[in-house]
């Protein structure tokens, strides 16, 4: 779970596309790192990002410019007849719809990107596992939502089968927050079914040198 706003940019301290490949698909501390992670740019891939506003086009294809990434593939897919003009300045949705797809091209500026647009959570992750166009097989949510049998029956018996990994944030506190599927307690069989990703801060002390730690609670 990514905000790229407050650092994002090649001033002093701030954080860019190929940082986050250094420190994630460089890293000596993790030995399935590639050495070379040139080939490691998801051609041929899909990655599919939940969203409940539109984004400015023109925005993410600067950030592509800014950091060499190329010329950015990235859909708006309407779900339920969901205006993906519609850009909501409100309570920052648009700019974590944004973040959301930038962290994506930094570290796969190459793979096709699809972004499913509306209201309700259940009905954008359905069409996510039936898209006829292109079925993702990397799925990203970055918004909370309540547990209810719709949304249950997609994450447990439509994502599996078909081969598609769902990455979704624990919340905006922490590594270990109130689960966003409702109470800690409430949490079913589809909890097996789901990655969970922790927030943290990253920080770049020298060009080849960073440090990080998780959200506290």
């Amino acid at each position: 779970y990514f905000v790229s706003r407050p650092k994002w940019g090649f001033g002093p301290g701030s954080i860019n596309a190929s940082d986050l490949r250094a420190r994630y698909l460089q890293n000596p501390n993790y030995p399935n790192c590639p050495v070379d992670n040139s080939t490691w740019n998801g051609d041929g891939q899909c990655v599919g990002i939940l969203a409940k506003s539109g984004y400015d086009i023109n925005d993410i294809n600067s950030f592509a410019s800014s950091n060499v990434l190329g010329i950015p593939s990235v859909t708006a897919v309407p779900v339920d007849g969901f205006d993906t003009t519609q850009i909501i300045w409100q309570n920052g949705y648009s700019i974590e719809v944004e973040s959301d797809i930038e962290l994506a091209l930094a570290m796969a500026p190459r793979a096709a990107i699809r972004v499913y647009e509306g209201n309700d959570t259940a009905s954008i992750l359905n069409a996510m596992a039936t898209d006829p166009v292109w079925r993702c097989n990397q799925l990203s949510m970055s918004w909370g939502y309540d547990t209810n049998p719709k949304l249950v029956h997609v994450v447990t018996e439509l994502f599996p089968p078909a081969h598609q990994s769902f990455f979704t944030a624990t919340g905006d506190w922490g590594a270990y927050p109130t689960n966003p599927l409702g109470s800690e307690d409430g949490v079913g069989e589809e909890a097996n079914f789901i990655t969970w990703v922790g927030g943290t801060d990253l920080n770049k002390i020298t060009n080849n040198s960073y440090s990080e730690t998780a959200w506290p609670r």
